[in-house]
């Protein structure tokens, strides 16, 4: 199936206004997101706020507003939408529409922060038993 592109310059591939590729499949703000990108952003998500040392902040931010995040996320997604694209935030608001997306972040934040410490724990046990043994 050949298709036509709609802009005059030529793709990036050098083939120019026409294209035998089928269309990629796009993501629309109005949409959910598919189930692994839910799962890449969360884990995204999760890993900057343990690596920024925020873990609690979000924790408590994020129960505070589970009540009202659907309602935030459809809202903010209908007035600012074309802007939360342009900032790059659409698709954490679309994440926060489902209010198992925002459990999951919770749990996923918990889990790193409980591993974080084992690390630190256990990084401290060295520590002491290298100086005993000095």
């Amino acid at each position: 199936m050949i298709t036509f592109n709609k802009s005059p310059y030529p793709s990036k591939t050098g083939v120019g206004l026409a294209s035998r590729d089928p269309p990629k499949p796009t993501w629309n703000w109005w949409d959910d997101l598919p189930p692994e990108e839910e799962d890449e952003l969360i884990e995204k998500l999760a890993q900057d706020i343990v690596k920024r040392k925020m873990g609690l902040m979000a924790q408590l931010t994020l129960e505070t507003i589970s009540p009202v995040s659907k309602l935030g996320a459809n809202l903010g997604m209908t007035l600012l939408g074309p802007y939360l694209e342009f900032f790059g935030v659409d698709k954490v608001t679309a994440l926060f529409r489902k209010r198992e997306n925002l459990t999951r972040l919770l749990d996923r934040i918990d889990e790193l922060e409980v591993e974080k410490s084992r690390k630190i724990d256990e990084a401290k046990k060295k520590r002491k038993e290298k100086n005993k043994e000095k």
